[in-house]
């Protein structure tokens, strides 16, 4: 009898939200994201105009200024700027563009089958082909930039009891949100905030009443 083989989450230990002392959180299928990773590229999809927005106060210049003298190569712009931030905005753009679009549902994104696009390489074009689950850690990759430069984070808290549905500790929110996920994909349960707080009382009192 063979030992049935085990999948991880492709964001790997060190980025994947659910890990756990052994690695990235096990999946049920390969080469896909567990249901935490997912919750959280989808905050972060929606966060992304919200960033380009921001980052737009650290250009010097109109961006119609920065464009025109980056593609022209000018050697002194009109006006400062800021190539790195301009080229941040760009790469927001592009994420979306290769996510599907704001709407784009990242659940359903990461299961499409591998894409050619033209990426950009040491500064050179050239053509990639990226799978549903590439373009959704793109858009991880870009928000961290963009959040790193911006200022702003979001923080996952792990919450202490465990989930109602599945009773596994694998409840966590993201820090000012007021939904509570669990992270178990055979479970993907959530609740409100005022729900989760009232089945804390409610399992305080069962152990207590033992």
């Amino acid at each position: 009898m063979t030992d049935e083989v085990t999948h991880r989450c492709r964001s790997g230990k060190l980025e994947c939200v659910s890990r756990t002392p052994d690695g990235a959180a096990v999946t049920m299928k390969p080469d896909t994201l567990c249901p935490g990773c997912i919750t959280q590229i989808q905050v972060m999809l929606g966060d992304l105009p919200h960033l380009a927005a921001a980052l737009k106060c650290f250009l010097g210049g109109s961006m119609a200024t920065a464009y025109t003298s980056k593609v022209n190569s000018t050697p002194t712009p009109s006006a400062p700027m800021n190539v790195t931030v301009y080229d941040l905005i760009d790469d927001i753009g592009d994420a979306i563009d290769r996510a599907g679009g704001m709407g784009v549902r990242i659940d359903n994104l990461i299961r499409e089958p591998g894409v050619e696009f033209q990426v950009w390489q040491r500064g050179e074009p050239a053509k990639r082909m990226l799978d549903g689950v590439d373009r959704a850690m793109n858009v991880r990759k870009v928000h961290r930039k963009a959040e790193g430069m911006v200022g702003l984070k979001k923080i996952w808290q792990r919450r202490v009891s465990p989930c109602p549905y599945c009773n596994l500790p694998t409840l966590g929110s993201w820090f000012g949100e007021n939904t509570v996920h669990c992270t178990n994909e055979d479970c993907n349960g959530s609740l409100t905030r005022d729900e989760y707080d009232l089945w804390v009382i409610s399992k305080s009192k069962s152990e207590k009443g033992k």
